[in-house]
């Protein structure tokens, strides 16, 4: 989005960068979607990943906060939590929010746990920090920065773009569908529209 607003004021077309970001930003909808749609009655979402990179506490055009936004007010409970970016959040969040204070305290308040910014402290995630009190946990790894083959069977891990595997390598099973949620070619490759 930076990059297309300062070309616009230079007066030259981006035609690449305002595409990528139209396409970004229909996958909010699509996430939430697809969160809302593992979310157990009573069950909470969790959001890892508010600032719009890592290292970084600057939460404008952050597909995370704009994930918990929407969340929120389609009246779901959400707890969220970002190394650096908590108190940018705050600024822009509210209704039912809760503020975990560790990617620990998110992902044991959460049913279903979305990993929206790669930082290098969300990889140290492990199944047993997972809440599995409503029955098997989900975790959406939009990052792709944790070995699904890590979580087994007990949590529910999906990648975005690239299905539900039960493990690394192993394709989805009959009764698995996959979630397909990424670039037009993984769409078309998924046979969507």
């Amino acid at each position: 989005m930076a990059f297309a607003t300062l070309a616009r004021q230079h007066g030259v077309e981006a035609i690449l960068a305002e595409a990528t970001d139209r396409l970004n930003r229909q996958q909010v909808p699509r996430l939430v979607g697809l969160l809302l749609s593992h979310l157990p009655e009573g069950g909470s979402v969790g959001i890892l990943g508010l600032s719009y990179k890592p290292e970084t506490k600057v939460v404008e055009e952050s597909q995370g906060l704009a994930l918990a936004r929407q969340l929120l007010a389609s009246g779901a409970p959400v707890v969220v939590y970002d190394p650096a970016a908590m108190d940018e959040a705050r600024k822009f969040l509210n209704g039912s929010v809760t503020f975990a204070h560790s990617t620990k305290d998110c992902a044991q308040q959460a049913h279903v746990l979305a990993i929206t910014t790669a930082w290098d402290e969300f990889k140290n995630i492990s199944p047993e920090d997972l809440n599995a009190s409503l029955g098997r946990p989900t975790v959406v790894d939009c990052w792709r920065i944790l070995r699904g083959v890590d979580f087994g069977a007990a949590v529910r891990y999906l990648t975005l773009g690239a299905g539900l595997r039960k493990s690394e390598g192993e394709p989805p099973t009959a009764d698995e569908a996959p979630v397909t949620i990424g670039l037009a070619a993984d769409y078309a490759a998924a046979g969507k529209q």
